[in-house]
């Protein structure tokens, strides 16, 4: 049997003398773990060896019996542990450790390493003061995401283990980050899965106000309470810096604009015109608002996703570059099919408004879409409209979006840069 790490601290149920609990695996199930993936699926489990409550440390061995490693259980959700040590002495998640000092000690050491990247690497301060500071297990932080908007933070807890840590966890934030204020937006999904309850609000500081956060120069009003994901699509920020560059002298079509962001970059980047719509009045309120505060000439109606595209298409409007960003079609598994198709759908519309010879950058923010079902979704759509496609670029989520290497999942964004003939 391989050597327990030392993994210490406070239990949740029971006397202390208690013994750890073991999660033992089925046949087959062990590759991730051992190859450090930080999830451990339910349905990856075959049986449970002692008492445990949620939130407890447990031991997570093979079907043979041989030690992997150890982490949180929760048996309400369907990861049903987080792995904090791997048995080859390696640290997982946050809360490695039930002990509140030794968690906060690691948390401490991510973040820094985390900022660091951002700040020394990335350089992003001299493009944005908008960006993610940490984004989960891809910053070795499993659970936690934080924003960064000006002075603002905002955070999203999405792991009980880390929910147990929280006033400290936001104590060590105000104290490495200095923010003036932290806001606390919790997924809904994503916290009903490890069974929590709802979560939002200012949690440090007050409620500044209106606030405008600048990206490649062009200013954009946020709204971390009520915008969507935390305020901003930080994660599209290189893709629109592409969009920009390659809007030169075209005609551009913005599709589910949210707040102008693509729209924007394009104006900014010599387009002749730009038409963007949305079927939020209120984000065509706040795009219309960015347009002029940027002092940019960019055209937006309301309408919904397919009815828009095929009034165009029937008027016979064509584009020299469509971009298209629609919402998730797949916030679960179980809509992938309905998804796939709507994907054909949408860029099947998109292809017949292209200008032969045009661009189309084609995006999905569903982690459950792969780019391969993207791409054939793509094509068939091009096929429905008598259009053919050539892929230029696979692209993804800005680098302050990390994916790591251990957690494939962690690469939710695709996006392609195709020309259409």
């Amino acid at each position: 049997m391989g050597v327990p790490v030392a993994c210490h601290g406070r239990r949740t149920l029971g006397a202390e003398d208690r013994a750890i609990a073991t999660v033992i695996l089925k046949r087959g199930r062990s590759r991730p773990v051992v190859f450090r993936h930080p999830w451990v699926y339910s349905g990856g489990v075959d049986r449970i060896e002692g008492e445990c409550a949620d939130g407890d440390l447990v031991e997570v061995r093979d079907h043979r019996g041989q030690f992997l490693g150890r982490g949180h259980i929760n048996h309400a959700a369907r990861v049903r542990v987080r792995m904090a040590a791997w048995a080859d002495g390696a640290e997982g998640g946050a809360a490695a450790g039930a002990d509140t000092d030794l968690a906060l000690g690691r948390i401490e050491e991510r973040l820094a390493s985390a900022v660091s990247l951002r700040d020394e690497v990335l350089r992003l301060g001299a493009r944005t003061d908008a960006w993610r500071v940490v984004n989960g297990e891809g910053d070795g932080l499993d659970g936690l995401v934080v924003d960064r908007y000006g002075g603002v933070l905002v955070v999203q807890v999405g792991s009980l283990a880390l929910e147990r840590l929280k006033g400290p966890l936001l104590d060590v934030l105000a104290r490495r980050l200095s923010p003036v204020a932290i806001y606390e937006r919790g997924d809904p999904e994503l916290r009903h899965e490890e069974g929590l309850g709802p979560a939002s609000g200012w949690v440090r500081g007050a409620d500044p106000g209106a606030m405008t956060v600048t990206e490649d120069g062009l200013r954009h009003a946020v709204d971390v309470a009520r915008g969507q994901k935390t305020g901003l699509y930080l994660d599209q920020r290189d893709n629109r810096r592409r969009v920009r560059e390659l809007a030169a002298g075209r005609r551009v079509l913005d599709a589910c604009c949210y707040t102008g962001g693509f729209a924007l970059a394009a104006a900014a980047g010599g387009a002749r015109e730009v038409l963007a719509f949305d079927r939020s009045r209120n984000a065509l309120a706040a795009a219309e608002a960015n347009a002029r505060a940027n002092g940019l000439a960019v055209g937006f109606v309301a309408g919904e996703l397919f009815e828009v595209l095929g009034d165009l298409a029937r008027r016979g409007e064509r584009f020299d570059l469509v971009n298209l960003d629609p919402p998730s079609f797949a916030p679960a598994r179980r809509h992938l099919r309905h998804a796939l198709a709507a994907y054909r759908e949408a860029q099947g519309l998109a292809c017949r408004l292209v200008a032969p010879g045009g661009i189309l950058v084609s995006s999905s923010c569903s982690k459950h879409v792969g780019e391969d079902e993207l791409v054939r979704a793509l094509n068939e759509g091009a096929v429905d409209a008598g259009r053919s496609v050539s892929i230029l670029e696979r692209r993804a989520q800005a680098p302050d979006h990390p994916v790591a290497a251990s957690c494939p999942e962690g690469r939710y964004l695709k996006c392609l840069v195709c020309r259409v003939a």
